[in-house]
């Protein structure tokens, strides 16, 4: 019985900065607090997954230079219970890194990104022999793979196709690039989808709508988007979230929405890495063969859960603990 997913794609060591303000040029800015630990959408979900609970294999296949960077991403990795085995180290290059600036007030974040070892990631680093059993290919992202994006009909559509030969549940991980840039590299991957787990931005650049209006989340235009890119060819599910809450859909069912966990405000210090919380959510009932309703409450409880910290997954409770957050916090009323 298969079992597991294998994610692939973009991995860094993220150092995240909490900062009074963004500054003016040529003006400080004072940091009170500094974090580093792994990211990169692949990873970012990884952990999340652990957080949760989940007790199956977590493989990644990526690559890292020889530094410390790399270091500190493979030993805080492995003590999360991630398989790094797949992971090639690259002599004489950096690892990837981003440094992350969060304004304290607002939550807003800005990234700072060096490529380094993502630069050498093609999808031939993808051997489906490797982990023979696994259930779910989690791949991403378009944006950050240089070598990749250049030719994303045979680099990702064709990673995408060889998973699905593999017998593998293919999902892929979006970055907010331009939408033409997510159009460009994510069409040609879609008839190789199994999953599609977006935000607003991205679903809208895909299929070539506005989501978000002034700040409101237009949940029946999003019923209609996923209906749409299960016509465009994603084999299974399409959701979509947003700051006030998330919309999905079955192939062989209807729309279904959930409002946003009602957090408190002086409990959100940032949402860097809110999107990979949600995703893990629903890949954490995807892999379990939940129905919808359940895979997406998760999604929305994981999201909210990870709001309480400056990192990606550090406030990130067990499944049980989210929806425990969620229950005692309440959810605001979907748009339909």
């Amino acid at each position: 019985m298969r079992e597991g997913i294998l994610f692939f794609g973009s991995m860094t060591a993220d150092i995240n900065h909490l900062i009074d303000r963004w500054p003016e040029q040529d003006t400080v800015a004072r940091i009170g607090a500094s974090e580093i630990s792994p990211g990169g959408p692949p990873q970012n979900c990884a952990n999340a997954l652990r957080r949760l609970g989940a007790s199956f294999p977590l493989t990644i296949v990526s690559a890292l230079g020889d530094d410390a960077y790399g270091d500190t991403v493979i030993h805080i990795s492995e003590d999360n219970g991630l398989d790094m085995s797949g992971v090639k180290r690259l002599a004489g290059i950096v690892s990837p890194h981003t440094h992350v600036m969060v304004v304290r007030e607002t939550g807003r974040r800005t990234f700072f990104y060096a490529a380094g070892a993502n630069a050498h990631i093609r999808e031939r680093l993808f051997e489906p022999s490797a982990v023979p059993n696994a259930r779910i290919f989690y791949a991403g992202a378009p944006g950050l793979l240089p070598a990749m994006d250049a030719d994303p009909v045979g680099e990702w559509a064709g990673l995408f196709s060889r998973a699905k030969a593999a017998g593998l549940k293919t999902s892929i991980e979006m970055v907010t690039v331009s939408k033409a840039e997510n159009a460009r590299m994510v069409l040609p991957c879609i008839p190789h989808l199994d999953y599609l787990i977006v935000n607003d931005d991205e679903a809208g650049a895909i299929a070539g709508v506005q989501l978000d209006l002034d700040g409101t989340f237009q949940w029946e235009l999003a019923a209609r988007t996923c209906e749409s890119l299960l016509e465009m060819g994603v084999g299974s599910v399409v959701a979509i979230h947003h700051p006030q809450g998330a919309v999905a859909m079955h192939r062989a069912g209807s729309p279904i929405a959930a409002g946003a966990v009602r957090l408190p405000q002086d409990l959100i210090v940032s949402s860097v890495g809110a999107g990979d919380a949600f995703s893990a959510g629903y890949h954490f009932g995807l892999h379990e063969e939940w129905p919808a309703d359940k895979c997406l409450a998760l999604a929305n409880a994981a999201a909210a859960s990870s709001l309480r910290s400056m990192s990606t997954t550090g406030s990130i409770e067990t499944a049980a603990g989210c929806m425990e957050l969620a229950a005692t916090c309440g959810l605001a009323r979907p748009g339909f």
